[in-house]
């Protein structure tokens, strides 16, 4: 009994300690909590304080929520005894945990409350928190207008409390994000100089770093790759994580591809490959923009293979996900069960609970292979949204005819109709259905009746001095599926795009493509409708 006493009074202790070191030393914290061997011996009071400060601490410390569900207890017990302060950084919590089981609705309505009490409290920097993340699941659902107030509260109640202007920096730029989202790159521009003339202030390089990047990045999507490249480079100077390093030297990379500096590329993107290490989603882009760069000078066949890597990461991505450790599982174990106990487990009890953490254990697991699946699902059917989308907006240089024909296609094809009801089936609570979700996007862009060609040939014809005509006349063993590929190939579509139209793959476009070029005697390494304009111009009637 008296050593039962003298380890829930060092339990007290140990939390009362961690309770005010945990904002500043949150790393500390959690260690010292971990030295709490049996919090259910608590009291009730301590041992929801105990559970909000782990909470707490492990989220500070960018640690797995996931399984911190007692929270939800802890907010009850605070509600019960009017404890405030707690109640507002339970509310608080409890948000962070339905965000990251992905519950918005009830996240927002946890951070709502928790805002309304850290107010009427005036706890400025709860209050600030409370709203940058409300402000980012607006901005994760492309909500940009709510996004863009929550997140300017934020900055204001921030700006308003002492030690928190890196708070307040990542406010502005995500509001900057926000705006340039919106298409709106003036405003944009305004709120990154703000954040970053604050991190200039605080000498605060790290997010200098980002700021400079974001703004590069936007110049880069305006197309004034100048004054991309001298802020990247500038960001680069001041950067000394090799991360961020191989971020943006990728940035650099994409810009000299763009200006078809192929060589330049090159020397930037191995720099980045380098600096990656095994950070898989900066890889799978690394990967990425290296099939792309490999494919637009014709070597397919490198192209494929770092079309493999990048697929490889990004698998990659999909199925990293922190281990849950026996401590994290023993940590989920009902309260109800706990709070009553008054003694160290009977050594008889022991297996009982080894058997229910092997069946958790496995439970768990089927739980994340079958989430792992659907997001990987999910990934494909947003990867086939945001092709439609890219066509659509997409224009090819200056040239009137290709982009009218395009007009005329999306037009017939009721391509925004299918955007529409696609986006219909990305959001809410399906997303968690992702095999099923991705069915329904299949048979919305496949499932249609075949589409009548005739009008977008009769037009293509029009348009370009009747281009198909005599390309059949020229070649008249080319089937109607390859003279549709070559008059989709000259307006200016790529391979992903045809394979969405026709209902076939990107790999079968290619190989149509290169049966083309053996029955017109093209060359396999040369533009293809640089080529094939060639053949048609040179046989046109006079």
């Amino acid at each position: 009994m008296l050593s039962c006493n003298g380890d829930h009074k060092k339990s007290e202790r140990i939390l009362q300690k961690a309770g005010t070191i945990v904002e500043e030393h949150p790393d500390s914290a959690l260690s010292m909590l971990g030295m709490i061997q049996n919090p259910y011996l608590l009291s009730k009071a301590k041992h929801a304080e105990y559970i909000l400060r782990l909470v707490q601490a492990k989220d500070k410390c960018d640690k797995d929520l996931l399984s911190d569900t007692l929270i939800f207890q802890a907010r009850n017990y605070f509600k019960g005894k009017n404890g405030l302060n707690e109640l507002a950084l339970a509310e608080f919590y409890c948000g962070r945990v339905l965000q990251v089981k992905g519950k918005r609705n009830e996240a927002m309505k946890a951070y709502l409350d928790a805002g309304v009490l850290a107010r009427n409290l005036n706890n400025k920097a709860l209050s600030g928190l409370s709203e940058f993340f409300c402000g980012l699941l607006d901005y994760d659902q492309h909500l940009f207008d709510e996004a863009i107030l929550h997140l300017k509260k934020a900055a204001t109640e921030f700006s308003q409390t002492e030690g928190k202007s890196k708070n307040q920096i990542i406010c502005y730029n995500y509001i900057g994000n926000g705006f340039l989202l919106k298409q709106l790159p003036d405003s944009a521009f305004f709120y990154y100089d703000k954040g970053l003339f604050i991190a200039k202030q605080h000498n605060d390089s790290a997010n200098e770093v980002r700021i400079l990047q974001n703004i590069g990045v936007a110049h880069l999507k305006l197309g004034n790759n100048k004054q991309a490249k001298v802020l990247l480079r500038k960001a680069l100077s001041l950067s000394s994580g090799e991360s961020q390093k191989a971020k943006i030297y990728l940035n650099l990379a994409d810009i000299f591809y763009k200006e078809s500096s192929r060589d330049s590329a090159l020397f930037y993107l191995n720099y980045s490959l380098k600096l990656a290490n095994s950070n898989a989603p900066l890889l799978a882009n690394v990967y990425r923009l290296f099939s792309k760069i490999e494919e637009t000078a014709g070597n397919y066949q490198q192209a494929m293979s770092y079309n493999e890597q990048y697929t490889k990461y990004l698998a990659k991505v999909l199925d990293e996900k922190e281990d849950f450790s026996i401590l994290d599982i023993q940590k989920k174990y009902n309260f109800a069960l706990l709070e009553n106990a008054n003694s160290r487990l009977l050594i008889e009890r022991q297996w009982i609970f080894i058997c229910f953490f092997l069946v958790v254990g496995a439970a768990c697991w089927v739980v994340y292979y079958n989430r792992a699946k659907n997001r990987e699902a999910m990934l494909i059917a947003e990867q086939h949204i945001f092709q439609l989308k890219e066509m659509v907006n997409k224009k090819v240089g200056s040239n009137v005819k290709n982009n009218e024909l395009r007009k005329t296609l999306i037009k017939q094809l009721d391509i925004v109709k299918k955007i529409s009801l696609i986006e219909s089936y990305l959001k809410g609570e399906e997303k968690i259905k992702g095999k099923e979700v991705l069915r329904k996007v299949n048979e919305i862009i496949y499932g249609q009746e075949d589409y009548n060609w005739s009008v977008f040939n009769e037009m293509a014809n029009a348009l370009y001095d009747n281009y198909l005509e005599r390309l059949r006349a020229l070649f008249p063993e080319l089937s109607e599926i390859e003279l549709l590929i070559c008059c989709l190939s000259k307006i200016g579509l790529n391979n992903m795009e045809i394979s969405l139209l026709i209902k076939t793959t990107q790999n079968a476009v290619q190989k149509r493509k290169s049966v083309i070029r053996q029955k017109t005697d093209m060359k396999e390494q040369e533009n293809f409708i640089k080529q094939l304009d060639q053949i048609v111009n040179k046989n046109k009637p006079s």
